[in-house]
């Protein structure tokens, strides 16, 4: 495949791709938030994840050693996405439940699993708010894809958003006071919003496609995937459109990235040097290193709590399995061993979108 061929390609997977399922956040954070946290890696953290190996797509759970993996979701339709509450007590996950996509909310063990909205037309790309208490996504209940804002027991839901182009894959502020989210209104760009529906402001002007938004952990930047100097490379922006800057500048395709814990450093899947891998560099940009080299489609991580270690997916042993290894590269551990598909992982108080 060329790089041109790659790019159109991108382009429009990209897009279709934020109907189905949240964006990997894209962020650099040149504003560092202090030492990194010092804790000794626990072998009970829980990691969520997705397997059909009874058949069809669940919710499982499992210690960071990969032991005492658990089945929390038995419906006979799939259950995909999960993503820890900020405090650990609840799961939010996508199920095709009633023939359509749609939230669900469910305590951490899997019981009192509760249907979020009972008139959704097709909800995706959900975001929790830093306190717990909402959540951000995207539905077409008005006819058109549009950012809403519910609380989490289901009520009080608000619709952010109007407009009959696709609005999608909201991301929350630190703050909790704005919401940046993509829309094809005008173009393909990033815009932000405040929560209440007022502010609408659109960051990027860029003919190219500008997609999958998500705020930097001190939220002065938002950071976020674009085409614009010809293929998929990382950019980041402050938060009221100014300063756009180009963190990625290689030949090869540079997509689907995420910071750490610290700030200080970020990850990205890269086709440089003609390879597919996951790579790890410095919050601006520099000095970036091969961490995984993988023959496979390397797809959909998750940090450690402490930002010591990657949980991340892939098919290297010729099942689609979930993978561990150090930050330096070192350490790589099989958790899943099974035949069946095994993705989408989500560490309890770590970073990362599948």
């Amino acid at each position: 495949m060329t790089s041109k061929q790659f790019t159109l390609s991108w382009a429009v997977v990209t897009v279709a791709a934020l109907f189905l399922t949240a964006c990997n956040p894209i962020v650099a954070e040149p504003e560092m938030l202090g030492p990194g946290v010092e804790r000794e890696p626990s072998c009970c953290e829980k990691i969520a994840f997705v397997s059909d190996r009874e058949g069809n797509k669940d919710i499982y759970v499992m210690d960071s050693d990969g032991s005492n993996v658990v089945r929390l979701t038995h419906d006979s339709a799939d259950d995909y996405s999960p993503d820890w509450s900020p405090d650990g007590s609840r799961i939010m996950f996508l199920s095709e439940r009633y023939d359509r996509t749609e939230l669900y909310v469910m305590n951490a063990d899997g019981s009192n699993v509760f249907r979020l909205l009972c008139d959704a037309s097709g909800s995706g790309a959900f975001s929790w708010s830093p306190d717990g208490k909402r959540i951000a996504f995207y539905d077409q209940l008005g006819g058109y894809p549009d950012i809403y804002v519910v609380n989490v027991d289901g009520t009080g839901i608000t619709r952010l958003t109007d407009h009959p182009k696709v609005d999608v894959a909201p991301a929350w502020s630190p703050d909790a006071g704005q919401i940046a989210f993509y829309s094809n209104r005008s173009g393909d760009d990033i815009y932000v919003i405040n929560v209440d529906g007022s502010g609408l402001n659109r960051l990027t002007h860029h003919p190219a496609t500008d997609c999958c938004p998500f705020w930097s952990p001190m939220g002065h930047r938002i950071a976020f995937s674009s085409n614009r100097d010809g293929q998929p490379e990382v950019y980041s922006i402050n938060s009221d459109g100014t300063n756009v800057t180009r963190l990625t500048d290689n030949p090869g395709v540079d997509i689907g990235s995420s910071w750490s814990p610290d700030g200080r450093q970020i990850l990205f899947h890269s086709e440089r040097d003609g390879a597919k891998g996951l790579y790890i560099m410095n919050a601006d940009g520099t000095d970036a290193t091969l961490l995984v080299d993988d023959p496979s489609e390397t797809a959909g991580f998750t940090w450690s709590p402490d930002g010591s270690r990657i949980v991340f997916v892939s098919t290297r042993e010729g099942n689609t399995d979930l993978y561990m290894v150090n930050i330096d590269g070192t350490g790589l551990v099989r958790l899943t061993d099974h035949p069946a598909v095994d993705g989408s992982p989500a560490w309890e108080g770590g970073i990362g979108r599948n």
